[in-house]
C-alpha cells in the first residue's frame, strides 16, 4: 500500500539540492510530499510547521549526506519518527559514516545511480519491493543534540534505542507534539529551578536535591548486597549481550535508551549506551525539554565501576510565546505558541556500574551549572539510567 505522507529530512549544508530534486520526482509520481523548501507558506511559524508535518507523515526519508549524519537537528527528527514507529528509509546521497543506530535500517542508495536509485525507493514506497540492509562500520556517530520541534515526544537527545533493542524495549507512555500540560504555582514551586534571569524552569519534584545526589552518587559504591566481588558476574560472557532500560533517576516524563555490551578476545569487551529522557514541562515560556547521553568503551576490562567515553552529551530548550494579537492560521491574542527550540553539548562524566546479577546503572554528572540558550542555567546534575539484561 502506498504511504499517504512522506517527510523529507536533510542537511541544508550539502542536500538541499539533491532532496528539491528528489522530491519533485517523487511528487510527479504521485506521492504526498513534505519538504520544508516547498511547504512552509510565507509567515507561517517555521518550527510549528515542521513540527505539524513530522507527526503527521507516514513516513521519514533520511537523505544521508556527511553533514547530516553528523546535524542534531536531522536527527533528532529520524530519532522521533523511529521511536512512533513511523517508517524510515535512509536515503544515500553521498557515503557517509551512518549513525550506529542507523544502521539496521533497510536502505536506498543514490550514490552511484540517480536513476535506479529513484526506481528502488518508488517501488520500496509502493510496498513491493525489499531494500538492502545499510553496511558500514563507522563508529557511532554524533548523537541527536535536540529536538527540533519536537517537545514531549517521549525519551535524547537525544540524547534519542537501537533497531535491534527496539523489538525488545517497553514503549514508554507517548506524549503528543504540541500538547500543553500546565501545572499550577504550587507543584511548580516543588520541582527544581532553572534560572533564567527573574524566570523559574521547573523540571521535576525529585532533583530538589540534585547537589546532594552529585554527592551520594560518587560516594554510594556498589553496595553490599550487590555482590559485584563474584568474579564471575563480571566474565564477559556474562555481561554480553543486549540491556534494557528500565528506570531513570531522577523520574522522568519520557525515556528511552539501551545498554549493548559484545565480548572481544581475552578478556576485553566493547560498552555502546544512548539514552534520553524528557523533562516535564512546566507553564513557564523557557524551560528544558530533553537529556541526551551517548557514550561508549572500547576493548576495555570489565570492573564494577567503570568510566566511559563520552561521545555527546546534550541538553535541549525550548521556548514559548504569547501572541499580543490574533495571528491568522497560529492563534488568537493571548494563546501561547511554540517559538523556538535548540540543543547545546555540554560537558560531563559517564560512569556503568554493575550494580548485581544481570542489572547495571549508568551515571550521568557534571558538577558545574552550563548556560543553556535563553538565558538559561542547568544546574549541576547528576541522572541515573538503569539497565536490566535481555535473557
Amino acid at each position: 500500500m502506498t504511504l499517504k505522507k512522506i517527510f523529507f529530512s536533510y542537511s541544508r549544508v550539502d542536500g538541499a539540492d539533491f532532496s528539491l530534486r528528489l522530491a519533485q520526482d517523487l511528487k510527479n509520481a504521485g506521492f504526498n510530499v513534505w519538504i520544508d523548501q516547498q511547504d512552509i507558506r510565507a509567515g507561517s511559524e517555521w518550527d510549528l510547521e515542521i513540527e505539524k508535518a513530522l507527526e503527521t507523515c507516514d513516513c521519514l526519508l533520511f537523505i544521508e549526506s556527511e553533514k547530516s549524519v553528523v546535524s542534531n537537528n536531522v536527527l533528532d527528527e529520524v530519532y522521533y519518527a523511529l521511536d512512533h514507529q513511523k517508517k524510515v528509509i535512509p536515503v544515500i546521497y553521498h557515503d557517509s559514516k551512518t549513525p550506529y543506530r542507523l544502521q539496521r535500517l533497510q536502505h536506498v542508495d543514490f550514490s552511484k545511480n540517480y536513476d535506479e536509485g529513484l526506481a528502488s525507493l518508488i517501488r520500496e514506497l509502493k510496498g513491493n519491493f525489499r531494500l538492502q540492509p545499510v553496511l558500514s562500520t563507522a563508529p557511532v556517530s554524533s548523537s541527536p543534540q535536540r529536538v527540533k520541534y519536537i517537545y514531549f515526544a517521549g525519551g535524547l537527545f537525544l540524547i534519542a534505542a537501537v533497531a535491534l533493542v527496539l523489538l525488545f524495549l517497553k514503549k514508554s507512555d507517548r506524549v503528543s507534539i504540541g500538547e500543553s500540560h500546565f501545572t499550577d504555582k504550587e507543584s511548580i514551586e516543588k520541582d527544581t529551578t532553572l534560572y533564567r534571569e527573574q524566570s523559574r524552569i521547573a523540571t521535576d519534584e525529585a532533583t530538589n536535591t540534585i547537589e546532594h545526589s552529585l554527592q551520594k552518587q560518587v560516594t554510594k559504591g556498589l553496595g553490599k548486597d550487590n555482590n559485584i566481588g563474584d568474579e564471575g558476574i563480571l566474565r564477559k560472557e556474562v555481561l554480553e549481550g543486549d540491556w534494557r532500560l528500565v528506570s531513570v533517576e531522577p523520574k522522568v516524563a519520557s525515556r528511552r535508551g539501551y545498554l549493548k555490551i559484545d565480548a572481544l578476545d581475552g578478556d576485553k569487551i566493547d560498552i555502546k549506551t544512548t539514552s534520553q529522557f524528557y523533562y516535564t514541562k512546566t507553564n513557564d515560556t523557557s524551560f528544558l525539554s530533553v537529556f541526551n547521553v551517548i557514550a561508549n568503551c572500547t576493548s576495555c576490562t570489565p570492573q564494577g565501576e567503570m568510566k566511559l567515553k563520552p561521545e555527546d552529551i546534550a541538553v535541549g530548550s525550548q521556548t514559548y510565546s504569547i501572541l499580543k494579537q490574533d495571528k491568522p492560521g497560529v492563534g488568537k491574542a493571548g494563546d501561547t505558541v511554540m517559538s523556538a527550540g535548540s540543543n547545546k553539548s555540554i560537558r560531563g562524566t559517564v560512569s556503568l556500574r554493575f550494580t548485581g546479577k544481570n542489572t547495571a546503572a549508568i551515571s550521568v554528572s557534571s558538577g558545574k551549572p552550563v548556560e543553556l540558550s535563553y538565558g538559561l542555567i542547568l544546574p549541576a546534575f547528576v541522572y541515573t539510567f538503569r539497565f536490566e539484561k535481555l535473557e
